[in-house]
């Protein structure tokens, strides 16, 4: 009898196979330079509010503009890139080279306008300057989250380490430059801070050129190879021969539930931290002598969980870059530090609104305060690497864009009704506390409001042509 010959299938020629260890390396760099600039705005802050001849009482409102003004604007960066990302699949390795590139570039801009200016210096070119850079780093995130695959973990592995060797580099060059009487420190430290910017930003965009010229590392290419590895997990799991996402454990919107969770833990994990660190936790909570000594506990411990998760999605198949289903699925159980992170919260708003409470009693002991501001970042830090990690593998390569759209709003959001929440809480004491008659319904609303207005005044001076004559008019006013 003639065999009945098989019917052919189109199968893919992409291999699947692991990342290069080139790319890993480009993950690794990208997320060391990202946030480079923004540490120059406010790691260097004293340094460079002394560098720009401002009053040393100025610094809190120096970094608060700085700060503000580049998280704004980098969202609405990221805001643009999600949008083009959603509604087409093209030109990205071309666009993400192009944006690293030019972060390289503005680094050199940066370091250029930092020393000019004489005595003064340029402080609004500097301010601009900077808002340039997040414009540029918030379209970099895009592609870096969108194109980053299974090597993400690197990325977030390598941003916290960036805060660490940036504090290293400022006290070594402090050491070398700390006689003021022969040196100009200020513009030196801050100087020799963005020239290693420059180089790590370099390394970065050579890095990234090089692995995103080579066709393997495309997107479409990569979407292709994740789609075959979740067919192997499906079948793997019982699962048959369908296509990956259509013969799966979970049907119809089921199929997205394995993603909610690491969107909880990027949305409550990064959107929520910096509305209370460190305006709040610790610096409303610790002694002033001790924040410094807490900030560089919590530098050096935060490094650590998105370490361990690097070396374990390198070292098994049980990461966070996997899919959360099956034998994997214990990854869920993390939503843990999120909930706890909350937990803080809430805490900490109880301390500053409830000074009599046995909670405030407790915070009095500054070990007890320093070691919640500490768990309350730890949280932060390990939700952050899990669930940014973990919204690829559990989606399709769309929602990831989308998550990050969505943790910085939330992060924008909360930071600017922290920071107008904070301008009225300062205003008053304990003896005109505004809301001692009110009930707890009344008196959150009250805050709102307060925290509400102060922000959309926050956000209209971010738009400055003259930033040191606004700071200085915000003080007199």
């Amino acid at each position: 009898m003639t065999p009945i010959p098989l019917p052919l299938t189109t199968e893919s020629s992409v291999e699947d196979k692991p990342d290069s260890a080139m790319k890993k390396a480009a993950l690794f760099f990208a997320g060391l330079s990202l946030l480079l600039t923004m540490r120059v705005g406010l790691n260097g802050a004293a340094f460079c509010v002394k560098r720009f001849q401002l009053e040393e009482k100025l610094f809190s409102l120096y970094v608060s503009r700085i700060h503000s003004a580049m998280e704004l604007f980098c969202l609405m960066s990221v805001t643009v890139g999600t949008i083009y990302v959603q509604f087409t699949d093209k030109h990205f390795e071309n666009i993400s080279i192009a944006v690293s590139i030019a972060y390289s570039f503005i680094n050199i801009v940066l370091l250029l306008v930092f020393i000019s200016g004489g005595k003064d210096g340029h402080l609004t070119r500097f301010y601009w300057t900077l808002i340039g850079s997040a414009v540029i780093y918030g379209q970099k995130q895009v592609f870096i989250f969108k194109l980053g695959g299974d090597s993400l973990v690197y990325y977030l592995a390598a941003v916290p380490l960036s805060g660490i060797m940036v504090s290293t580099f400022q006290v070594l060059t402090l050491k070398l430059f700390a006689d003021r009487r022969r040196f100009n420190t200020d513009l030196l430290v801050v100087g020799f801070q963005i020239c290693l910017s420059v180089v790590i930003t370099s390394i970065a965009a050579v890095l990234w050129t090089h692995v995103f010229l080579d066709n393997d590392n495309s997107y479409k290419n990569q979407e292709e190879r994740r789609k075959k590895k979740g067919n192997k997990d499906v079948k793997s799991r019982g699962g048959g021969n369908g296509n990956y996402g259509e013969n799966s454990q979970y049907v119809g919107i089921m199929e997205k539930l394995p993603v909610i969770s690491p969107m909880i833990m990027s949305i409550i994990g990064l959107g929520t931290t910096f509305a209370f660190y460190p305006g709040i936790a610790p610096g409303k909570l610790v002694d002033f002598k001790y924040i410094n000594n807490v900030d560089v506990i919590i530098m050096i411990l935060s490094s650590f969980p998105a370490g361990l998760v690097a070396v374990i999605s390198e070292l098994t198949e049980n990461g966070p870059n996997r899919s959360w289903t099956s034998t994997n699925g214990f990854w869920h159980a993390f939503l843990f530090f999120p909930f706890m992170q909350v937990v803080c919260e809430i805490l900490f708003l109880k301390v500053l609104h409830f000074p009599k409470s046995e909670t405030a009693k407790m915070f009095r002991n500054p070990r007890v305060a320093a070691f919640f501001s500490v768990l309350f970042f730890m949280c932060h830090a390990t939700s952050v690497c899990i669930g940014m990690a973990g919204v690829l593998p559990n989606s399709d390569g769309t929602i990831t864009t989308m998550n990050l759209f969505l943790t910085l709003c939330t992060m924008n959001v909360l930071n600017f009704l922290s920071g107008g929440y904070m301008v009225e809480y300062n205003k008053y004491d304990r003896a005109h506390w505004p809301t001692r008659a009110m009930g707890l319904c009344p008196a959150f609303n009250f805050w709102l409001k307060k925290a509400g207005i102060n922000a959309l005044v926050n956000i209209k001076a971010v738009f400055t042509r003259n930033l040191r004559r606004n700071i200085l008019a915000a003080i007199a006013g």
